[in-house]
């Protein structure tokens, strides 16, 4: 049984995502719109509730404080886990 306080996956989003790390919420559209693929956005706590986002599927974001990467890796390896995902790839931008 998942646990309960680690965000579920929806269908939309397969198990092989590339995951793209600290864009922003402008380019987070644009890749969506864009990209066929499966694209999982690991993205800074501050763009929670932006205007960009707003029709974007919720279980393709991932927040978190980015300026602690080592605090990253353990909510996104259960996030991970929890949702039986293997990345594909990883983008990252700064």
């Amino acid at each position: 049984m998942p646990d309960s306080n680690v965000p579920q996956v929806s269908s939309f989003l397969h198990h092989e995502p590339v995951i793209v790390v600290g864009t922003t919420p402008d380019y987070v559209a644009r890749i969506v719109h864009d990209y066929m693929g499966d694209v999982l956005f690991i993205l800074d706590i501050r763009f929670q509730g932006d205007p960009f986002l707003e029709d974007i599927d919720p279980s393709l974001l991932f927040f978190t404080p980015l300026e602690n990467d080592q605090a990253v890796f353990g909510p996104l390896q259960e996030y991970l886990s929890a949702n039986r995902l293997s990345p594909k790839g990883i983008a990252c931008f700064d």
